[in-house]
């Protein structure tokens, strides 16, 4: 199912922009989804505090699939060239648990962490990963660990995890969509504007035929 309540309230790319674009490829969950992840977050904040960690607007949840970093505008239309050359199968994403970056001791992300058996979502990102390479477009290398981000404990504070807290239901979803995300950071938090849509696909011997005679 589309995200439309995210694409609704945005102005969609213009190849005349002017200057570089900050982006990276990410997932959004479905309503139901991001409000268990809202509810849980409420839960956390009344359990840490809501001083010591700058909570995510909710609204902004996603699970980010590739990082790509600050796009050259020249090189801004071969990234949205993707669009008419990729395609991947649908992943079902799956809730593990409340995750703490780098480790509980000494937290500076707090997240839920998911998974997904089938391999899928690890092909998308190969995927896009292979069309980013052969435009000439760099993006970080970091191994990916799908998770959504619920906070992020603020500079030069430390915040104390408790033995036991509440966990996230189980839950799950087969997602819709890759959205391409440019992200304008302010001082007050950063602004995520969905700028491109890669929809999910059967996966069909057809459809991996296709993407190898492309090399991607």
């Amino acid at each position: 199912m589309s995200n439309s309540w995210i694409l609704d309230t945005v102005t969609l790319f213009s190849k005349e922009k002017e200057n570089d674009m900050r982006a990276f490829f990410a997932i959004y969950p479905p309503q139901k989804i991001r409000f268990l992840l809202e509810d849980y977050q409420k839960q956390l904040q009344n359990l840490l505090g809501k001083g010591l960690i700058r909570w995510v607007h909710p609204p902004l949840f996603h699970i980010t699939l590739l990082f790509v970093g600050d796009v050259e505008k020249e090189k801004i239309e071969r990234l949205f060239s993707l669009h008419s050359r990729i395609s991947f199968s649908a992943p079902f994403l799956e809730s593990r648990s409340l995750s703490f970056f780098p480790n509980s001791r000494n937290p500076r992300v707090v997240s839920v962490a998911f998974s997904e058996k089938g391999g899928s979502l690890v092909r998308a990102r190969q995927i896009i990963q292979n069309a980013l390479a052969q435009e000439g477009i760099e993006y970080d290398q970091k191994p990916f660990v799908p998770h959504v981000t619920l906070g992020r404990v603020k500079r030069g504070i430390c915040v104390r995890i408790p033995a036991s807290y509440p966990e996230f239901p189980p839950c799950g979803w087969e997602a819709g969509e890759i959205l391409l995300v440019e992200s304008e950071l302010h001082p007050k938090g950063p602004r995520y504007i969905p700028r491109m849509e890669l929809p999910f696909q059967k996966d069909t011997a057809a459809q991996r035929k296709q993407n190898k005679q492309k090399g991607i």
